[in-house]
C-alpha cells in the first residue's frame, strides 16, 4: 500500500465539484444596457393611473372591505355605496382580476415584457367581465353602460402593439448584398 503522501492529488472542492471561479466585471467604457420604455405618451399615463387606482387603491380598498365592512366604509365616506352584503364568487373573482392587472401595471412601468403581457390578458379579462356584468344588469331593469371597458381596451391595445414593435423577431432584417431595397 503506498502512502497517502504520494497519492494523486486532484484539483476537486471536497464537495466534489471541480474548483472555478468567474469574475464577472463590465469593462470601464461600456454602460449597462437599459432596457426600452414600454409604455409611453397617453399609455404612460394610464398606465400610472391604473397603477396607483387599481393596484395601491385595490389592496387597500379591498383589505377595508374584508376588515371594516361596507357599512363602516359607507358611513365614513358619508355616501350611500352600492356594494355587496357578503362575499361571492364573482366579487371574489372581479377583485383578483384588478389586483392582478394593477400589479402588472407596475410590472409595465419597471418595463418588464413578461408583466406587460400579462396586463394586456388581464385587461382583455376584465373587459368580458364588465360586459357580463352590464348584461345581469338587463335582467334587474337596470341599463348599465362598462364605459370603463374603453379604457382597459385602449390599454390592450396600445401596449400589444408597442410589445410587437419591440420584439426582436420581428425586426427586419434585410439580407447581405440587398442594401435594403426591393
Amino acid at each position: 500500500m503506498r502512502p497517502l503522501a504520494l497519492a494523486p492529488q486532484l484539483k476537486r472542492s471536497p464537495l466534489g465539484g471541480a474548483a472555478t471561479y468567474l469574475v464577472m466585471t463590465n469593462p470601464p467604457n461600456q454602460t449597462p444596457q437599459t432596457k426600452p420604455p414600454i409604455a409611453t405618451g397617453w399609455l404612460l399615463w394610464l398606465t400610472w393611473f391604473f397603477a396607483l387606482v387599481l393596484g395601491v387603491g385595490g389592496v387597500i380598498g379591498s383589505a377595508l372591505f374584508i376588515i371594516i365592512g361596507p357599512e363602516a366604509i359607507a358611513a365614513a365616506l358619508r355616501l350611500p355605496l352600492r356594494m355587496p352584503d357578503h362575499f361571492t364568487v364573482w366579487w371574489a373573482i372581479e377583485q383578483v382580476a384588478y389586483l392582478l392587472f394593477g400589479v402588472a401595471c407596475v410590472g409595465v412601468l419597471l418595463r418588464d415584457r413578461d408583466w406587460a403581457r400579462t396586463a394586456v390578458v388581464v385587461a382583455w379579462v376584465i373587459v368580458a367581465l364588465q360586459c357580463v356584468d352590464a348584461g345581469l344588469q338587463i335582467f334587474h331593469w337596470r341599463l348599465s353602460i362598462p364605459i370603463g371597458a374603453l379604457l382597459f381596451v385602449a390599454f390592450a391595445v396600445k401596449t400589444s402593439t408597442v410589445l410587437r414593435g419591440l420584439s426582436p423577431a420581428r425586426a427586419r432584417v434585410s439580407p447581405p448584398g440587398s442594401r435594403g431595397t426591393l
